[in-house]
């Protein structure tokens, strides 16, 4: 009695009679053999893609939902078994549903995720409920992605990063593989693709990015670039004015406050120079918080210039003090 074991053998055994004969199987279905020299990819691609297929496209949506919010409604994201469910089936059957019917439209489900009310929460810094937001009662803030952050970097200073061998204006984040040397994105966390596992990637801020930010001569030349953003502004001889705006849309894709206006303008009148104060200015904007993370409207800007006094090192500027 009790359940028999089942060996599986390259070769048949002629000393074991072959009790039942299997067909092979593919996703629970039985191979179409019609044609033996037709391409098998032809085919998984289209039972990928068909309406009943229920495990594609939840494995989609919940990927895109991921690289939202930080986290998966299934996490990790590469584990969809049965015994580790979605945090919310609904959402994640409704979302499945939408990119099936529009025919795996990845435009229409980022539309979709990202004009609900869930993906344009305010984030909270000390929420009292649901802490990890998992149940999206608030936003969490995450960090920017190591690519993104050193593209959006390059774009807001109007300074392209140059790699290795590739053309300058190359986005890191097209890079096809991370065997270009990068001390930023080594720095933020980019993964080495020696694993298949999503974890590779860091996402956790730690003080060396901070320090990185703070005192590092990639980020210090591309302020002061004759090339770049700034340099061509006051080349322009924009008004203060527009020159505030710009910066702060380039940055923060807003507008400064009254407060922060104030701030500003004390800033520069402490500054060694109109040049010079500018260029803090736009230092200060690239390591605010709220240009390095998803979401952060909560932090205030700072820009006051008794902290800035505060954060001088020998007369200087920390953007100065490079490493």
């Amino acid at each position: 009695g009790g359940p028999r074991s089942l060996r599986v053998a390259a070769k048949p055994n002629p000393n074991r009679p072959l009790a039942i004969a299997v067909a092979p199987k593919a996703f629970h279905e039985l191979l179409p053999m019609t044609d033996p020299a037709a391409d098998p990819r032809v085919w998984l691609a289209e039972w990928m893609t068909r309406a009943d297929n229920p495990y594609f496209a939840r494995s989609l949506a919940n990927r895109y939902w991921a690289a939202l919010f930080g986290r998966g409604l299934v996490d990790p994201v590469d584990d969809l078994r049965a015994t580790n469910p979605a945090a919310m089936p609904a959402v994640l059957d409704r979302l499945a549903r939408e990119l099936s019917d529009h025919k795996f439209d990845a435009k229409h489900l980022l539309r979709t995720i990202c004009n609900s009310r869930v993906y344009q929460l305010a984030g909270e810094l000390q929420p009292t409920r649901d802490p990890d937001g998992q149940l999206c009662t608030h936003r969490v803030p995450r960090r920017l992605t190591a690519e993104v952050l050193l593209d959006a970097v390059s774009q807001v200073t109007g300074v392209p990063e140059a790699f290795d061998g590739q053309p300058l204006g190359t986005r890191a984040i097209a890079l096809a593989d991370p065997s270009f040397p990068s001390n930023f994105l080594m720095t933020f966390g980019r993964p080495l693709r020696n694993s298949a596992c999503d974890c590779a990637r860091g996402g956790n801020p730690d003080l060396s990015q901070a320090l990185h930010l703070v005192n590092s001569t990639t980020l210090h030349q591309k302020i002061i670039s004759d090339s770049g953003r700034l340099a061509t502004l006051l080349k322009a001889n924009k008004p203060e004015a527009e020159i505030f705006e710009e910066l702060y849309l380039a940055t923060l894709s807003r507008k400064p406050h009254a407060d922060e206006l104030a701030a500003i303008d004390e800033l520069l009148r402490e500054a060694p120079s109109r040049p010079e104060g500018l260029q803090d200015l736009l230092w200060t904007l690239l390591n605010s918080s709220e240009f390095v993370f998803n979401h952060c409207r909560f932090l205030k800007l700072r820009v006051s210039a008794t902290e800035w006094r505060r954060n001088k090192a020998g007369g200087e500027s920390p953007r100065k003090c490079v490493s």
